[in-house]
């Protein structure tokens, strides 16, 4: 039971990170959402798979985030028209600006 409450919890974390970065990644590189989720996933369970404890949790971690990648790239995908990404307001150099102050 312990080790299931983990994976779940070790998936939730997972998917939260790679969100935050898929975030990212449209932002700077205008990388679709549901690729740069999928991507960052795949990366963490490959990563998991090698690297990772070879026992039952360690494999039932990598499950889970196997199936958030599933599941969240699914959804993503579904979504991708109603994610939009707006364009910055300026164009031109930051520029700082002192004001006189009182008096």
């Amino acid at each position: 039971m312990r080790d299931a409450v983990v994976a779940v919890a070790a998936g939730l974390v997972a998917a939260g990170v790679a969100v935050s970065i898929a975030f990212g990644l449209l932002g700077a590189y205008r990388m679709p959402l549901h690729y740069g989720y999928g991507l960052v996933l795949g990366i963490i369970i490959v990563g998991g798979a090698l690297a990772g404890p070879r026992d039952r949790t360690g494999w039932m971690i990598t499950g889970a985030i196997a199936l958030a990648r599933l599941l969240g790239t699914g959804y993503l995908y579904s979504v991708r028209d109603q994610i939009h990404l707006r364009p910055e307001g300026h164009h031109g150099r930051t520029t700082v600006v002192f004001e006189p102050g009182p008096g």
